[in-house]
């Protein structure tokens, strides 16, 4: 789960930093929204806010297959997270991964460049295979950017952004699969063959809050490790967990 998680997050976390013009953009100035995008999280150093998770196996579901939540806290470069059931914790001296569902924690340093928004892809990455970024303007108070991308380069058709006009953070997140990316000629004749459907994921933020306060023990690692000599072990609520040390001075 700890890898599936990190694929998600690392596509999802920096996808709001997408000020590069290398990209064919719609007639909106997408440079624009992307930078207020960036600021408003920038801006905000007490944050938190819930994340639900939906994944639909068939773009035509009107019902999700699976429904997940969990929520981001963030206190200046101090964040809490917990994405697809597993829990992440970073602050000034580690980063924290706990996973209940493989029984992992995973420690490691604190990233030196981490971003101020919950939703890090590096964008040069993604527009290298981004083919276009058209802007929708969804409502009166929201908006969103669909960027789609070349098939033979990701296993995503499109990602689409939603965003607050009013605030600028980001409301909601839809990735669509690429069915035919990874197979063979024959494999994706295949597909194409039996009209196979895609998937979708959706990751929708609420209940924002850029005024939160919290507990001084929400972004320590003390409640899942202690430090024993120069070796770590788990929490007696976590004795059945299997740690990774991935950590050093």
């Amino acid at each position: 789960m700890i890898h599936s998680t990190l694929k998600i997050t690392s596509l999802i976390s920096g996808i709001a930093l997408l000020i590069i013009v290398n990209t064919p953009l719609a007639a909106q100035d997408a440079i624009a929204d992307f930078t207020a995008i960036n600021k408003a999280y920038e801006n905000h150093t007490k944050v938190s806010m819930l994340i639900d998770y939906s994944l639909y196996s068939k773009l035509s579901d009107k019902f999700p297959e699976k429904r997940m939540t969990g929520f981001y806290k963030r206190q200046e470069q101090w964040t809490h997270s917990k994405l697809l059931g597993v829990e992440t914790i970073q602050n000034d001296n580690y980063l924290l991964m706990v996973d209940p569902a493989e029984k992992v924690i995973m420690i490691s340093n604190p990233p030196t460049n981490a971003a101020a928004t919950p939703i890090s892809v590096s964008i040069e990455q993604a527009l290298a295979i981004c083919e276009s970024v058209q802007f929708n303007p969804e409502s009166a108070d929201q908006a969103s950017y669909t960027m789609t991308f070349n098939p033979e380069s990701s296993e995503y058709h499109h990602i689409k952004i939603f965003f607050n006009k009013n605030n600028w953070f980001i409301t909601a997140i839809e990735l669509i699969s690429n069915n035919l990316f990874g197979l063979t000629q024959e494999q994706q004749k295949e597909v194409i063959a039996q009209n196979k459907e895609k998937s979708k994921v959706v990751i929708a933020y609420r209940e924002l809050n850029t005024t939160a306060t919290f507990n001084a023990s929400e972004f320590s690692e003390a409640a899942y490790i202690k430090r024993n000599q120069e070796s770590w072990e788990a929490t007696q609520q976590y004795a059945n967990y299997r740690i990774i040390n991935n950590y050093f001075k």
